[in-house]
């Protein structure tokens, strides 16, 4: 008869992708009245380990041919991740809007339209530049001191025509909370060729608004 030795002497031993069961038998001392006996006492005392030394044997072997078991579900809360959609703004992007100034409540703005045009549309082109005043006090906006650049360089056209031709007189005294604008046609004196262009509006050395105008053939 073979049995399992109560001191453990079988164990399981993963090597690589093989189980070996190593099982020692228990041979009694010849001549002993209690072979029987003995045995019975010893398979009865091993018998536990056996089979938990089998099971674990044939889960090492489940492993190593990638059959493991699954995990038993586990309950997991889902939580939804918030996700802030920021509005991208629409419109003409190169109205050119900027800040008003601290001094005197002045907030100019330009717009060219269309952004992007033909050589043969030019003369449709549009120039509109507005100022508001955001202050508490009448202003005047200094509107002969404006400057056209484009690409860079003061603009000659524009300066003659800016001061020439009917104007509003609020130009020259601006209240509070109100807004002035005054729009040209330069669209052929400014933009001579095909090409891109950056067009900045300045009031003295300051910035007021630019733009971007594409004009192709």
């Amino acid at each position: 008869m073979t049995s399992i030795s109560a001191d453990g002497a079988a164990e399981a031993k993963c090597r690589g992708s093989r189980v070996q069961l190593l099982v020692q038998p228990v041979v009694p001392r010849p001549g002993s009245r209690y072979l029987n006996a003995m045995g019975i006492a010893l398979w009865a005392a091993a018998a536990p380990i056996a089979i938990v030394t089998m099971l674990a044997a044939l889960g090492c072997n489940a492993r190593e041919r990638g059959q493991a078991p699954s995990p038993a579900p586990s309950a997991s809360a889902s939580v939804p991740s918030a996700s802030a959609t920021v509005p991208t703004a629409t419109g003409n992007d190169d109205a050119g809007t900027g800040d008003a100034d601290a001094r005197t409540g002045l907030r100019w703005r330009m717009e060219l339209t269309p952004t992007e045009l033909r050589m043969a549309d030019r003369k449709e082109w549009t120039l509109a530049i507005g100022v508001s005043n955001a202050g508490t006090e009448a202003v005047d906006t200094r509107r002969d001191e404006l400057r056209l650049l484009v690409n860079g360089k003061a603009s000659t056209n524009f300066r003659l025509n800016w001061g020439n031709g009917h104007r509003d007189r609020r130009w020259a005294l601006l209240p509070a909370g109100e807004s002035v604008e005054e729009r040209r046609h330069l669209g052929e004196s400014l933009f001579r060729e095909p090409g891109d262009y950056e067009v900045v509006l300045q009031l003295g050395d300051r910035q007021v608004a630019r733009g971007q105008v594409r004009v192709a053939r």
